[in-house]
């Protein structure tokens, strides 16, 4: 048996407007069956905030696992990571997120911040690198 190596990237936030203390939930992505993933990244740009957010707030991600294709979302508990912000500016956010992501899961954007972000300044995307036999 051989095995296949394929690079998939997924948007999963495109040009949306994120909330202060609000989360942005992706659709649905589905890896396929009997697939293995690994290099798994995220990719998030925010273009700008209302104004420059104050105290120690952040720019978080989580993958929120389904138990199958439109199942329960598990949102309690996930793996996540985390970025600060501190200025009104853009910020170009990357970060490995480990291997083995779900078969099903949805990303959620979070704005941890004392401001909303800039009309259509969030974009998120999941960049896998998915192993078939």
């Amino acid at each position: 048996m051989a095995l296949t190596f394929t690079d998939a990237l997924t948007q999963l936030t495109n040009a949306q407007t994120i909330n202060t203390t609000a989360s942005n939930v992706s659709g649905e992505v589905d890896n396929g069956a009997n697939t293995y993933t690994q290099s798994n990244w995220v990719f998030i740009t925010v273009t700008g905030f209302a104004a420059a957010p104050a105290g120690n707030k952040a720019i978080r991600f989580y993958v929120q696992p389904l138990h199958a294709s439109s199942g329960t979302l598990f949102d309690d508990g996930r793996p996540g990571i985390s970025w600060p912000v501190a200025a009104d500016v853009q910020y170009d956010f990357a970060g490995q997120l480990g291997d083995g992501l779900p078969r099903y899961f949805k990303g959620a954007t979070m704005n941890d911040t004392s401001q909303n972000t800039d009309d259509t300044a969030v974009s998120t995307w999941v960049r896998v690198q998915k192993v078939t036999v």
